[in-house]
C-alpha cells in the first residue's frame, strides 16, 4: 500500500517537532500496515528532504526521478542504508506531470534518464546490482491529467524499460 506524501517539499519549512510528528503518523500507519501483512510504499512526486523520507519505516520509497534524481543522489549515503535494508526504489523515470517533455520522450531518453540516474548514485560507491535489484520503474506520478493516449505511452515506456534492464541483467 503508497501513502502519497506531496507537501514533503515543504520539509525545511517545518520545525523539527513538525517534522517529529510527521514521521510518527507516518511510521504509525505504517505499523499497521505492516502488521496486517502489507508492504509500505511512500510516494513524494515533488522535490524533498530525501533523507527525512529514507528514514522512515517505509519499503519502497517512489519519487519523480525524471525531474529529481540529482536531488536525490545528494543523499547518497541515505540511500545507500536504504537499500542496504533491503528496501526498494521506484523510479518515476517516465514523466507524467511535465506534458512537454513526456511528448519527447523515446525509450532511448528514458534509458538514458535511468541510466544518468544510476551513474550519479553509483559515483558515491553504491553498487549497481544493489541498485537495481532493489529498483522498480514507475511512471513519475498519476496519469490522471493525460489523455488515453499519453497515458498508453507511458504504460509503454514504463514496461518497455523495465525489459531492457531485466534483459541486461539476464533474468
Amino acid at each position: 500500500m503508497f501513502i502519497d506524501e506531496p507537501l514533503m517539499f515543504k520539509a525545511n519549512n517545518f520545525s523539527k517537532s513538525d517534522l517529529s510528528k510527521i514521521a510518527k503518523y507516518i511510521n504509525t500507519v505504517s505499523k499497521i500496515i505492516k502488521d496486517n501483512g502489507g508492504i509500505v510504499g511512500l510516494h513524494c512526486c515533488s522535490n524533498a528532504d530525501w533523507g527525512f523520507l529514507l528514514n522512515l519505516d517505509i519499503d519502497i520509497l517512489s519519487f519523480d526521478a525524471y525531474e529529481y534524481s540529482k536531488e536525490f543522489a545528494s543523499f547518497h549515503n541515505e540511500v545507500k542504508n536504504f537499500l542496504n535494508q533491503d528496501k526498494y526504489i521506484a523510479w518515476g523515470i517516465v514523466p507524467t506531470l511535465n506534458v512537454q517533455a513526456l511528448e519527447k520522450s523515446d525509450i532511448i531518453h528514458i534509458s538514458e534518464k535511468f541510466e544518468n540516474s544510476i551513474s550519479e548514485l553509483e559515483k558515491y560507491g553504491i553498487n549497481r546490482d544493489t541498485i537495481l535489484n532493489h529498483s522498480i520503474i514507475t511512471p513519475a506520478c498519476g496519469m490522471g491529467i493525460l489523455s488515453q493516449q499519453l497515458s498508453e505511452k507511458v504504460a509503454i515506456l514504463t514496461n518497455e524499460l523495465s525489459e531492457r534492464i531485466i534483459n541486461k541483467m539476464g533474468k
